[in-house]
């Protein structure tokens, strides 16, 4: 992918795409695919589409939100991409959210329709100052994003709720089936597990533009090398959780597979490791892509299995 990145024509397709917000969304709606197949057997479309439409407009706020004190000297190219049409990307984040919430309703109730305002305002808490004013001056930092070490933690933790709400979704929880909690526990570990190593790993590419702001990041506060020093560690944790995930029979064994991650991780942190990188479109494009493999690693588990009668 990066190799099409140094030519003339593929680069400028790929910078566009890197920098559309399209690429998060899709590895999101890949990994809801994936949660389908786990714990229902199933490719559900329709929880792929409400995912993609969900993350698409949550990226939006957070973007737009950043774009009221961006320096144009250091901002990204998606900032000044979304700064050249802001009015039509803000509507586009509108629509995106009430026709995932509409998709919702129509497929698994009112309920778990109305559990996805969870996800625009966790988004809103990151960065708009919000924190400092409701608290009446009790918590010192105006938005979550400005509190030292949080963002990545708390950026996983809605990951792994959209885990969850991925398996409550496909077994039907909001028409009255039952949650099967050691599979939405599970879902939650490795949405969370690998969300916070997306949102680390991705903060290379701001540390200068961060440290200026003064939010302390991860990556600001290891450095480079420090941080993916961090995150080989992190990303060796996905086989363990894998593994007990299977053992504990929250997850069939075609889950073992997702653990193929691990290789495409450890690949994209090498890169990160060369001096001359394209850091932006690594993190935009190559680390926001990661999940989109996810339903092929299970059902080339389930057929594995199947072949040799597991």
């Amino acid at each position: 992918m990066l190799s099409i990145a140094n030519t003339p024509r593929g680069g400028r397709l790929l910078r566009w795409w890197a920098s559309s917000g399209a690429v998060a969304p899709a590895t999101g709606a890949a990994g809801a695919l994936a949660v389908g197949l786990l714990t229902a057997h199933t490719l559900d479309w329709s929880l792929a589409l409400v995912v993609w439409l969900l993350i698409y407009a949550s990226y939006q706020i957070d973007s737009l939100g950043d774009l009221k004190n961006l320096d144009p000297a250091r901002a990204s190219r998606r900032s000044v991409y979304l700064l050249d049409c802001r009015r039509r990307v803000a509507a586009l984040g509108v629509a995106a959210f009430l026709g995932a919430m509409l998709l919702t309703a129509l497929q698994a109730g009112g309920l778990m329709a109305l559990s996805l305002l969870v996800f625009p305002l966790s988004v809103a808490f990151y960065g708009m100052p919000w924190l400092r004013k409701l608290s009446f001056g009790l918590i010192p930092f105006d938005c979550v994003k400005r509190i030292p070490f949080a963002k990545a933690f708390y950026t996983a933790f809605f990951w792994g709720l959209l885990g969850v709400f991925s398996v409550a979704y496909v077994v039907g929880a909001g028409a009255g089936a039952g949650l099967p909690v050691p599979a939405a526990l599970f879902a939650f570990a490795l949405f969370a597990l690998r969300g916070f190593i997306n949102t680390a790993f991705c903060d290379l590419k701001d540390i200068e533009q961060d440290r200026a702001a003064g939010v302390v990041s991860l990556a600001v506060a290891f450095g480079r090398e420090g941080l993916l020093r961090l995150l080989d560690v992190a990303n060796l944790l996905t086989p363990v959780l894998l593994c007990a995930a299977v053992w504990f029979g929250g997850l069939p064994a075609s889950a073992l597979f997702l653990g193929l991650t691990v290789l495409y991780a450890e690949v994209m942190f090498s890169a990160a490791r060369r001096q001359q990188m394209d850091m932006e479109l690594l993190c935009n494009l190559v680390a926001d892509a990661e999940w989109i493999l996810w339903p092929v690693y299970v059902l080339i588990g389930a057929a594995v299995l199947s072949a040799s009668g597991i």
